[in-house]
């Protein structure tokens, strides 16, 4: 871990079409030219699979979502707009794109544990841990919805 990164547990809950599932990792949070990025391993799908690396980006109204490994994935999420990206495993490449509604960091106030807005300006600088990015977005293919997502990141740091 280098000064400019902080060691961090990082917790996604992923809601789809009513259904809720947890997953939680060890990762880095580090600032590079006002974006906050996150990077953790994926632990393996199966026996034998290669560990999937993701990176998050996330800049003034916009998050980025980077996978490289057993799945290869680039996803891209900015309110009201919509996005191109792709998603290979294995055998299979699509062409997806993500219609995002909202995209939010909450920051967790430690003295009173209440939740505050962070505004785009504050963004700027590296939000205390811990903090929370939420987003709402349809997953397109072959322009089809296919799932109504709301996504909860949850960064802490680790101890």
């Amino acid at each position: 871990m280098t000064k400019e990164s902080e060691a961090v547990i990082v917790t996604l809950v992923s809601q789809h079409d009513g259904q809720s599932t947890t997953f939680q990792y060890k990762g880095q949070l580090y600032n590079k030219q006002r974006a906050v990025y996150i990077r953790y391993t994926e632990q393996e799908y199966e026996q034998g699979q290669e560990e999937i690396r993701t990176l998050i980006r996330y800049k003034q109204g916009e998050l980025s979502i980077v996978r490289r490994g057993a799945i290869h994935s680039e996803q891209l999420f900015i309110p009201n707009i919509q996005s191109a990206g792709v998603y290979r495993a294995q055998a299979i490449t699509m062409q997806i794109k993500t219609k995002t509604y909202s995209l939010g960091l909450v920051q967790v106030a430690r003295e009173r544990q209440e939740k505050l807005e962070q505004t785009d300006k504050q963004m700027l600088e590296r939000p205390e841990l811990p903090f929370s990015l939420e987003w709402h977005y349809d997953l397109l293919v072959n322009e089809q919805v296919t799932g109504k997502f709301h996504m909860k990141l949850h960064i802490r740091k680790d101890v």
